[in-house]
């Protein structure tokens, strides 16, 4: 498992003090929430990132110029 600098802990607990875990040392059912809501936003924001790094591709492409380009540098015609 792994743990935070000292620094870093005292830093994390002074933004969210109610964000700690109990006596099993398990996730509180908050912090599961909280967790699956930063996991989800996460993958939406990862997803988002992909579809627009695709248009830009898709439209570098499109470009006559780079199409040749991509034509010799990789032998195909």
């Amino acid at each position: 498992m792994l743990t935070a600098p000292p620094a870093a802990a005292r830093f994390l607990h002074s933004i969210h003090p109610d964000r700690r875990k109990d006596a099993d040392s398990e996730l509180t059912a908050a912090d599961r929430e909280h967790q699956e809501v930063s996991m989800l936003a996460l993958h939406l924001l990862q997803s988002a990132l992909v579809h627009v790094n695709t248009l830009l591709l898709q439209r570098v492409l499109a470009e006559p110029l780079s199409r040749r380009r991509w034509a010799t540098s990789t032998g195909a015609r």
